[in-house]
């Protein structure tokens, strides 16, 4: 073999070596950037996971689900009519014996929910102003209710104050439940905010656990008694 050939045969080696080391550092690059993309996404996830509500993936929903599904929004439906023809009785019916009421303000300046209302003394007329409105129980929802007007005499029609939900959004966990909506109050809308509840399963079917209100502005002297 003269020289020209033996110089030719060594740069077509030297080119194969150098495709092939060309094409492992592509390859490699490639593989790190695939890495980078996932680790980025993945801490993208976590950081959303802090403000996504948690919920079945599209397909998810089965029969039985869709059923309680169904049954636990007929709940708050029921709760908005009887709420709004003066029922009381009615809403405390809709709720677990360990149910009932807590109120809040979703402080959107500071990412927090603060109490709202007052705490309600042993006279149930008085409080501390701002501190907050709890009322746990079948009598202490009645209660409450008769403090914000509610009677024990159901209208024939609703009053034109309607109460309005919209948005309802269910998760259902076995026999748990968590329901998130928005509400509006008033006629005119005098009052609006979100409900982040919780529902139980009972012998008796799905009850309201936890109805907690968290209103758009804050009244610190929201009428309170249980």
């Amino acid at each position: 073999m003269n020289y020209q050939s033996r110089r030719s045969l060594a740069l077509r080696r030297t080119s194969r070596g150098a495709a092939r080391w060309v094409g492992f550092v592509f390859t490699f690059i490639g593989i790190c950037g695939v890495v980078a993309v996932r680790t980025v996404g993945a801490q993208s996830d976590d950081a959303l996971a802090d403000y996504v509500i948690p919920h079945e993936h599209e397909g998810d929903v089965n029969a039985k689900t869709a059923a309680d599904i169904v049954a636990i929004d007929q709940i708050w439906s029921a709760y908005a009519h009887y709420l709004d023809s003066g029922d009381a009785e009615g809403v405390a019916s809709l709720f677990s014996p360990t149910g009932g009421y807590v109120l809040g303000f979703a402080n959107r300046a500071t990412g927090q929910v603060e109490p709202l209302g007052y705490s309600p003394s042993a006279d149930g007329v008085s409080g501390t102003p701002g501190g907050g409105c709890t009322a746990l129980g079948h009598d202490a929802i009645v209660n409450f209710l008769h403090g914000i007007g509610v009677t024990d005499t159901p209208n024939k029609f609703p009053g034109v104050s309607k109460h309005v939900v919209v948005d309802r959004w269910i998760h259902v966990d076995g026999d748990t439940a968590t329901f998130h909506a928005y509400w509006l109050g008033g006629n005119p809308v005098s009052s609006r905010g979100l409900y982040n509840n919780t529902f139980v399963r009972t012998p008796h079917g799905w009850k309201a656990e936890r109805n907690e209100v968290l209103f758009d502005t804050n009244n610190p002297t929201f009428t309170c008694r249980n």
